[in-house]
C-alpha cells in the first residue's frame, strides 16, 4: 500500500478523465 499502487490507480483513471474532458469540449462547443 505504498506510492507505487497509488500511481496505479491515478493511471488507470487517466483514460477516464482524459475522455470525460473531450466530452466537456465537445458540449462547449
Amino acid at each position: 500500500m505504498g506510492p507505487g499502487r497509488e500511481q496505479n490507480v491515478s493511471l488507470a483513471l487517466a483514460p477516464q478523465a482524459s475522455t470525460q474532458k473531450k466530452k466537456d469540449l465537445g458540449h462547449s462547443l
